[in-house]
């Protein structure tokens, strides 16, 4: 294979996609002790899905706005 710009120009990419990911090792750190608090002994049967979501959720900084949520849902009404 030899080296052309177009090759190093998408290791180059490639690369700092990677380091990107982590800016500081803090939330490296943070993101692998929220992972070993989802799979504890008592949920170590999460799937793959649910453990990607809930340490989604456990990182992310985002927060839910609940009296949108709520003024959206209506009220159960009785039969």
């Amino acid at each position: 294979m030899s080296w052309t710009f177009g090759n190093w120009w998408g290791i180059s990419r490639l690369a700092r996609r990677i380091i990107s990911m982590f800016p500081s090792t803090h939330r490296c750190e943070a993101a692998f002790s929220a992972l070993s608090k989802i799979k504890c002994r008592n949920r170590n049967r999460l799937s793959l899905q649910h453990t990607t979501e809930a340490l989604r959720i456990a990182v992310s900084s985002a927060e839910p706005d609940f009296n949108s949520l709520v003024r959206q849902k209506e009220c159960q009404k009785s039969h």
